[in-house]
This record gives structure tokens, sequence and C-alpha cells, in this order.
């Protein structure tokens, strides 16, 4: 079982519900979005040396997305993908949730949605003989600093987690996170299985070509699904 292809849904109402980009929105993007059906777009909370070139959120975006009636998702990424900042979890904790909590506040997101945290690597479980670094129980680690941050500074925020099935799951069988949005890598531990058994909020489709750039499109689990997007 393959993630479906973002390609695919580049069409008026073509089902997919959102979608995640690493480049700032303009109107013109977002105009795009609205023929296809997306209702909530999903943008990056990062540090001032972003990862990648206007990776993180800006204040131009919130006021288009304000005005043209979309819905907002925020993940936080800073090699997110890189198993160091997991065995660093200790610092890069409470450093990730602080920075997030400081933005939250500069864009004003509203209590009660939520912050997502990437865990953007095969980094979790155990399979004999595959060569990737597993740290369990260093991503508990981090997720627990989150949560700790966040109560230490009152903030009332959820929490969610991007990454493979087995990872986002055994976080939320922790109780470490609200949401689980699963990654388009179904080659990681668990996913296939978790995408099978619906153990997800959204799914993430393969990225693809859209509105000028490269996106992914994504799907929640059911018309219903809670995802902690919120209105601006």
């Amino acid at each position: 079982m393959t993630a479906k292809n973002s390609a695919d849904y580049c069409r008026a109402n073509s089902g997919a519900k959102m979608v995640d980009t690493a480049s700032v929105v303009t109107y013109e993007f977002l105009l795009r979005m609205q023929e296809i059906g997306v209702k909530t777009i999903a943008r990056y909370y990062d540090y001032e040396n972003e990862t990648l070139p206007n990776k993180r959120l800006r204040d131009k975006e919130v006021v288009l997305l304000r005005e043209l009636g979309f819905r907002l998702l925020v993940i936080f990424q800073h090699n997110n993908n890189k198993s160091s900042t997991f065995e660093n979890w200790k610092t890069r904790g409470p450093e990730d949730a602080a920075r997030c909590l400081e933005l939250s506040g500069i864009f004003g997101q509203p209590e009660n949605s939520a912050i997502y945290f990437g865990v953007d690597g095969d980094f979790f479980g155990n399979i004999p003989g595959y060569p990737a670094t597993h740290l369990s129980e260093e991503i508990f680690g981090y997720f627990d600093e989150i949560l700790n941050t966040f109560s230490r500074l009152n903030a009332k925020y959820k929490v969610g987690v991007y990454g493979g099935g087995a990872c986002i799951n055994a976080l939320k069988k922790r109780s470490l996170v609200d949401f689980r949005w699963l990654s388009h890598s179904h080659g990681f531990v668990g996913s296939k299985n978790a995408f099978l058994a619906g153990e997800y909020e959204i799914e993430q489709y393969l990225p693809g070509q859209c509105g000028g750039r490269s996106i992914d499109f994504n799907n929640f689990r059911s018309e219903s699904s809670v995802v902690g997007d919120f209105s601006l």
C-alpha cells in the first residue's frame, strides 16, 4: 500500500481537504487551492535560520488566509528529519516548544488549536538488520519536554505529531500527542498498518506539482475528524 499521488488531485473538487507547502503562499496560489476544494493550509513554524528559504509562516500570509477564509494548521520543523534533533531532546524539546509559543503569540493562534511537531525520519521502532537509527525513548523524551514547557508557560495548545505509523501511534498511546499526521513515507515502521487501520487524523499524499510549486495534498480520516486547525 503506497500513498496517493498529490499530482492526481490537482483538479477542481478533487477531494483533497488540506495542502502543506514549504513556500510562502500567494493570492494566486490560494485561488487555485479554492478551485480544488482545499479548506486548510498547513504552514511551518521554524527558527529565524530556516532550514529552507521562506519556510516559516509570514505575516502577509495570515492576512491572505483570513481574507480568503482558509483555515490554518501549523507544524514545527527544524532539522526534524535528522536524528541529532532527538538525540539532543533535553535541549531541543524545550527550545522548540518555546519558539512555537513565541510564534503563536505573534500570529494570534487561538487556544485549544494544535501545534504539530515533525518526526520526519524512520527513527522509531526496531527492524532487525535495518540500517536506521532508532530513537524511540529519545522521541518520547522530546514530546514530554514539549508538554512540560507548554504546561510551565500555561500554554493551552494541543500537540500533534507528523511521522511514521509506529511513531505517531506510540506517542498517542502514551498521551503525549492529541493528533496524528501520517507521513506519505509508507515505508516507515508501522505506516502501512496505521493507514489500513485508520490510526491517524491526517493522511499525507506523495509530493506533486500544483499551483506552480511542489506541494503535498492531504486528507482527513473522516469528514468529522478534528485536526487542530483554526480560523484566523
